[in-house]
């Protein structure tokens, strides 16, 4: 998630691995929902990342574990 290409490109960092089809899209969802409630407008998610509190594993316990914002 969250990889940028271009003049400063960033690796994606991975979410979770070996989800089923329903878990994926459920996944896809929690994150697009919390990117677009959290994120400036016109933020790319690279950055929006990188200046989160806690990062990748934050992410992973909002998305994952459903853990309240």
């Amino acid at each position: 998630m969250c990889g940028n290409g271009g003049m400063k490109p960033r690796h994606a960092d991975l979410l979770a691995a070996d989800l089923d089809r329903d878990t994926l899209i459920k996944y896809l969802d929690r994150f697009m929902m919390f990117y677009i409630r959290t994120a400036d407008k016109l933020t790319r998610t690279a950055p929006w990342l990188d200046n989160m509190e806690g990062g990748i594993d934050y992410l992973r316990s909002v998305i994952i574990d459903d853990k309240s914002v």
